[in-house]
């Protein structure tokens, strides 16, 4: 993201202001990632020899990225025996967490557009050992590039899983309706 030299007199900060086609670019680059966090986990799954991805969901869901990052290099050294496969999925970690960092530039930053020449930008806070702002002007061009990388990102963890044959069987049909939480409690008071 370039620097801008310029800080706009009068923002608008109104997500509807902002032109669709950045709106449209955004929204590209999030699915994009979903993908990307999708075959992460499956990798994860596969890499850890989960009964499926079910039970994988399970243990993956509500980890934070960088523990799944962190689960995949762990279970890759367990489960492979190749020593460049290993440092082939460590490359991708690397690309993975690239590939985040510059998602958060845009996710995580407040945009806006300059109320006079309709141009847009963001600016980012952060907040770690001192106060730092990251004001840039993104282009649409630079947003899809992104989505696009990131996709590929997640065609290579799957192609990878399935090229070494560890992709996780189909989840099977679990009838789970008898002991979901809300049956469970109304047999708790009733064993009383």
């Amino acid at each position: 993201m370039a620097k801008p030299t310029f800080l706009p007199d009068k923002p608008d900060f109104t997500p509807a202001n902002i032109p669709p086609e950045y709106l449209q670019a955004i929204g590209h680059l999030v699915v994009a990632f979903s993908f990307l966090e999708m075959n992460l986990q499956t990798a994860i799954h596969g890499l850890a020899r989960m009964v499926d991805s079910e039970y994988g969901a399970a243990l993956t869901t509500h980890m934070t990225g960088p523990t799944r990052l962190s689960a995949l290099e762990s279970v890759a050294e367990l489960t492979l025996n190749d020593l460049p496969k290993i440092i082939e999925v460590e490359d991708l970690i690397r690309a993975v967490r690239k590939s985040s960092a510059q998602r958060a530039d845009y996710v995580h930053a407040f945009w806006s557009r300059d109320r006079e020449t309709n141009e847009v930008y963001t600016s980012r806070y952060e907040s770690r050992t001192g106060l730092t702002v990251k004001m840039s002007r993104p282009s649409i061009t630079a947003i899809t590039r992104e989505a696009e990388a990131a996709t590929n990102l997640g065609v290579k963890l799957w192609s990878f899983v399935n090229d070494a044959g560890l992709l996780p069987p189909k989840t099977p049909i679990r009838p789970r309706g008898h002991k979901i939480k809300r049956k469970r409690k109304k047999f708790r008071k009733s064993a009383k």
